[in-house]
């Protein structure tokens, strides 16, 4: 069974394959490029050298844990900011990534998880976390086989049977539907 039959059904196929309003393969989200396919993964915890922002993330990250997305965004931001190693830097994108999707505002999501599946030594976990949303995103706009191209990248970061909650997918297959029908 594919990752896309686990997570929708074979019913959501057909239903996310007509996108209603949205253009097939729509020219307004970047193509997957092949930097992203063949990155390697650093540990799923973050690193020994978190660089000098290390200290922000640190500040950040309960922030993040109780819902406190502003206060985290900023953090997040001048952590990265002020240079973060890796793996952390992917966990500082993807977060900022889900942020912008909680804000409503898919273009700087889209932009953020993509920077996380750009770094070398990711972490899995963030590199799934964005992959997985990337690919719904990528699928209800209409753009197949870069949704099929990020389904891997999921596959491959995934060592612990991860899975997005039907709730958050629905809301991400909403999202990209209203912001790429207004533009």
């Amino acid at each position: 069974m594919s990752l896309w039959e686990r997570l929708f059904g074979k019913h959501q196929r057909v239903a996310v394959s007509s996108t209603s309003g949205i253009k097939k393969d729509s020219t307004q989200l970047p193509p997957i490029e092949q930097k992203y396919l063949h990155r390697s993964f650093g540990k799923c915890e973050r690193g020994p050298t978190p660089g000098p922002g290390g200290k922000l993330m640190d500040e950040a990250i309960p922030h993040w844990n109780e819902n406190r997305y502003d206060k985290a965004f900023d953090l997040l931001t001048k952590s990265l900011s002020a240079g973060l190693g890796e793996p952390d830097a992917s966990y500082a994108h993807s977060w900022l990534g889900q942020i912008h999707v909680k804000r409503r505002e898919l273009i700087p999501a889209v932009e953020e998880f993509l920077k996380c599946l750009e770094l070398q030594g990711r972490a899995r976990d963030a590199t799934w976390e964005s992959a997985i949303r990337l690919s719904v995103i990528y699928k209800t706009a209409g753009k197949l086989d870069d949704a099929r191209s990020l389904e891997g990248i999921a596959q491959t970061a995934d060592v612990r049977g991860l899975s997005l909650a039907p709730a958050g997918i629905q809301d991400l297959e909403k999202l990209t539907r209203q912001s790429l029908s207004t533009r």
